[in-house]
């Protein structure tokens, strides 16, 4: 899944705050606000809307990773 963060968050402050919610980093988005993750456990998703994240989508398209090379 891809967790969302307010516009201009630095990339820096995302993956702190999915590594502080306690899910694994999978690859970077074209976004700095954009991290794809895979989660443990169904409690990350409120642990990571209380450190700031807004929603979560597909991971695919845009907010797919930049390493499979496949992002429109």
């Amino acid at each position: 899944m891809a967790v969302v963060f307010p516009p201009f968050t630095a990339e820096t402050a995302a993956w702190s705050a999915i590594r502080t919610a306690g899910a694994s980093i999978v690859a970077p988005t074209q976004f700095s606000n954009i991290v794809v993750v895979q989660a443990a456990d169904a409690g990350f998703q409120q642990r990571a809307r209380d450190l700031g994240a807004l929603f979560f989508i597909k991971a695919a398209g845009l907010c797919g990773s930049i390493l499979s090379g496949k992002a429109s």
